[in-house]
């Protein structure tokens, strides 16, 4: 995991991109207690390591014109888009990305469970679209500039 974040951290830096007030330990605890979740050890060193890009939401920092949140502009999917809110496939989504000012957008999985690897979907239609089996795959291919974050899945 530390070697994706050491990577993007590095490609963030040179960009001009790279937030510089990062997560605390009491920022997680806080956000756990807010909203009755657990954050993976992946997610917590993501935030504590980087905490999304300099501006955060909405600012299409990185080339590709991606905003990485950060942790007190995370919120559930149902929050962040009305037109979830009634879904209940959709009440451990959390939002922590997005494309040109919501072109599409990324969530994580988060629940109490301890284990919980945070499976990450693309958000821009009606029902997500699981597109990584963990946090670290998401970030794994991000930093690869793999642009099949911004696709669909082969059937």
């Amino acid at each position: 995991m530390t070697a994706n974040i050491d990577r993007i951290r590095q490609r963030w830096t040179e960009q001009k991109i790279q937030n510089n007030d990062l997560a605390t330990v009491l920022d997680i605890r806080k956000f756990q207690n807010r909203y009755g979740v657990i954050l993976p050890a992946a997610v917590r060193d993501y935030f504590t390591l980087l905490n999304g890009t300099r501006g955060g939401q909405l600012h299409m920092e990185d080339p590709n014109l991606v905003s990485f949140w950060h942790l007190d502009e995370i919120k559930p999917l149902r929050e962040e888009m009305e037109s979830y809110a009634a879904n209940p496939s959709t009440q451990d989504l959390f939002v922590f990305a997005d494309y040109s000012i919501w072109a599409c957008g990324w969530a994580m999985e988060l629940t109490r469970n301890e284990s919980n690897v945070s499976l990450v979907y693309r958000i821009n239609g009606r029902e997500p679209i699981k597109i990584a089996e963990s946090f670290n795959e998401f970030l794994t291919n991000y930093a690869k500039d793999d642009l099949s974050i911004f696709e669909s899945p082969e059937k």
